[in-house]
C-alpha cells in the first residue's frame, strides 16, 4: 500500500495543463471570509497565455486568485475591493520555470515573479473561498493556461518577503508550519493531485496529466543575509562563505542561498557527484556585482583526503534554469575538510545555481583505511593497504586500525624501520588475519597502563579468529599472574614468534582454543 500523501524532497513531476479546459479542480478546501492569503506556485507557461488565464482561482462567488493578462504574461490578480485592470509591471517568463506568489491581506496585495515584486495597495473584502481551480479561471473554457505547474503552496496567513525568499527552492513541510492548509507536488501516478499537508486533494480534468518537472526545488535549507558592503558574509546554515571585495560595487539588498541537499535535474560530466547543490539569489538594486575574492563551500561531499584541490570544479546555470545548461565558473584552489575554496578567477559576479563537481586524477598506491576515497579514484577503501607504520595504540595506520580495517583472509604487514608498537587497551581478533612480522617487529602489550584496568586479558582470539603471527616478538610488560597476557578461544598459530613476559600467565588456550606452534617459536 502506497503512502501516496507522504511528503516528497525532490520535485518529482509537475501538472501540465495544455489549454483547451485541461486543468486540476478542487472542491472542499473552505476558507471563510478570507483576507489573509499567500499562495506560492512554479509555473512554466508555453508562449503567452489568454487574458485572465489563471494559475490559481477560487471556485465560487467573487474571484480571488492569480492570472496572466496584457497579452504578455503580465502577472495579474482577482479579488474583492482590489483591481483585475491594475499591472503590475511583472512579466512571467514564457518558456522557462517562473517563481510566483500572491500574498493578500486587507490593505492590499503583493505579487511575486522570480525576483521581483509588486504591490497593490487598496482596501480589500473577505472572500469566502470554497474551492479553487489551478491552470483555470472558475471554469471557463476561454481562460486556461497551457504550461506546467508545480509546488502550489496555500497558506492561510501573509507570509513575509523575507519567508517568500527562503522557501522559493525548498519543499515544504506542514509540520513546521501549521499555516500551509494545502500543499501539492503532483507526483503520484493518475488523476488525484494529493494535498501533502491535509485532505483538500485536487482533480485532473479533460486530460491534463503529470509530467517530469525539472525545476531546482528539494529539501534544504535557506540563509539570508543583506549586502551592502564588502567582507565576509557567512551563510552558514547553507554552508557557504562569500568574500566580498573591500571596494567595488555590491548587491545592495538581500542574498538569499538554498542548499538543497540533493543532486539537480541534470549534472556535469564526472566521476564523482556532490552531495548537494546550491541556489544563490540577489534580490539587491545591482543584478551584478564586483567578482567575489573567494567563495567557500562546506560540506559538499568532495573533500576526500587523496584528491587535490585542482580536481573539483565549480559549474552555473541561471537560478531557475534546467537541463544541462551548465558552465564552468572555477577550479577549486584549496581544499580544507570539510571545505572547497574557490577565490583567483572564480568570476562570480552574479548569482544562480552553483554545482560542484569532481574531476578525479588518481593517485596510485596512496590507498588507506579510514573510510576516505584517498587515492581519488571515486572509490573508497578499496585495496587498501595493511601495512602498519604508526607504533601508537590506535590512530591511522596503526595495527588496531589495520585489524578494524581488515577482512577474512586478510594479511597485514609492518614498513621495515618499525620501532616497537606500544598496545595500551585490549586487542580482540575475530576475523582470519594472517599478521607477518620482518623479523624486527615488536608489539609490546604494557599490561599496567589504565587501559586494561578491569579487562579479562590483553589480546583475545575469539571463537571466531583464526589468527597467524609470523616473525613478530610479542612482549608481556609487567603482568601479574591473574590476568592472561594471550588468551584464545579460537584458532592461534605461531610461527617463529618470540613471546615474553610472566611464565604463568602468558597464554591461556580454553577448551574451545587450538593452538599451533611452527618453526622456530619460543616463550621466553
Amino acid at each position: 500500500v502506497l503512502n501516496t500523501c507522504a511528503l516528497d524532497t525532490i520535485s518529482g513531476k509537475a501538472m501540465y495543463a495544455s489549454g483547451t479546459n485541461k486543468h486540476a479542480a478542487n472542491s472542499n478546501l473552505i476558507l471563510p471570509q478570507t483576507d489573509s492569503l499567500t499562495i506560492t506556485a512554479w509555473v512554466k507557461p508555453i508562449g503567452i497565455q489568454p487574458d485572465y488565464s489563471a494559475i490559481w482561482m477560487n471556485e465560487t462567488g467573487d474571484a480571488g486568485g492569480f492570472n496572466f493578462k496584457n497579452e504578455n504574461n503580465s502577472l495579474a490578480y482577482h479579488w474583492p475591493g482590489g483591481a483585475w485592470w491594475w499591472d503590475s509591471g511583472l512579466i512571467v517568463n514564457q518558456n522557462e520555470w517562473n517563481f510566483v506568489a500572491m500574498v493578500v491581506k486587507p490593505s492590499g496585495v503583493t505579487l511575486y515573479c522570480n525576483n521581483n515584486s509588486a504591490i497593490h495597495n487598496t482596501t480589500l473584502s473577505p472572500l469566502d473561498i470554497e474551492g479553487f481551480r489551478m491552470g483555470n479561471y472558475k471554469g471557463w473554457d476561454s481562460r486556461n493556461m497551457t504550461g506546467y505547474i508545480d509546488e502550489v503552496a496555500v497558506y492561510n496567513r501573509v507570509l513575509t518577503t523575507g519567508e517568500i525568499r527562503d522557501i522559493r527552492h525548498l519543499t515544504k513541510d506542514p509540520t513546521q508550519d501549521p499555516s500551509l492548509v494545502a500543499y501539492y507536488q503532483f507526483n503520484e501516478e493518475g488523476s488525484i493531485c494529493y494535498d501533502k499537508s491535509h485532505s483538500y486533494h485536487a482533480n485532473l480534468f479533460n486530460g491534463a496529466n503529470k509530467q517530469r518537472s525539472r525545476i531546482p526545488v528539494g529539501k534544504g535549507v535557506s540563509d539570508r543575509i543583506n549586502v551592502t558592503n564588502g567582507g565576509l558574509k557567512n551563510f552558514s546554515d547553507a554552508g557557504v562563505k562569500m568574500y566580498f571585495p573591500s571596494n567595488g560595487t555590491y548587491p545592495n539588498g538581500e542574498v538569499v542561498v538554498t542548499r538543497i541537499n540533493q543532486l539537480p535535474d541534470t549534472t556535469v560530466a564526472t566521476s564523482e557527484n556532490p552531495y548537494c547543490y546550491w541556489v544563490t539569489n540577489n534580490y539587491g538594486t545591482n543584478s551584478s556585482f564586483t567578482f567575489l575574492d573567494s567563495i567557500r563551500f562546506r560540506n559538499s561531499g568532495l573533500t576526500n583526503n587523496g584528491c587535490s584541490a585542482s580536481t573539483v570544479n565549480m559549474n552555473y546555470r541561471e537560478a531557475n534554469a534546467e537541463l544541462n545548461t551548465w558552465s564552468l565558473r572555477d577550479i577549486a584552489e584549496l581544499i580544507i575538510k570539510p571545505d572547497v575554496i574557490f577565490s583567483t578567477n572564480n568570476r562570480i559576479g552574479s548569482l544562480g545555481q552553483l554545482l560542484l563537481a569532481r574531476i578525479n586524477s588518481p593517485n596510485a598506491n596512496s590507498e588507506i583505511c579510514n573510510q576516505e576515497d584517498d587515492d581519488c579514484d571515486g572509490v573508497t577503501d578499496e585495496d587498501v593497504s595493511l601495512t602498519v607504520s604508526n607504533v601508537n595504540n590506535s590512530g591511522a595506520l596503526s595495527l588496531r586500525a589495520m585489524l578494524e580495517c581488515a577482512n577474512d583472509g586478510d594479511t597485514i604487514m609492518f614498513t621495515m624501520n618499525l620501532d616497537t608498537i606500544h598496545i595500551t587497551q585490549p586487542i580482540e581478533i575475530n576475523k582470519s588475519i594472517n599478521i607477518l612480522g620482518n623479523g624486527n617487529t615488536y608489539i609490546k602489550f604494557d599490561l599496567t597502563n589504565t587501559g586494561f584496568q578491569g579487562e579479562a586479558e590483553g589480546l583475545k582470539v575469539d571463537g571466531n579468529g583464526n589468527v597467524v603471527f609470523e616473525n613478530i616478538t610479542l612482549v608481556q610488560k609487567d603482568n601479574n599472574e591473574t590476568m592472561p597476557f594471550i588468551r584464545n578461544i579460537g584458532i592461534l598459530e605461531l610461527k617463529n614468534v618470540i613471546i615474553k613476559g610472566n611464565i604463568e600467565s602468558r597464554i591461556v588456550n580454553q577448551e574451545s582454543g587450538l593452538l599451533k606452534s611452527s618453526g622456530n617459536s619460543e616463550i621466553r
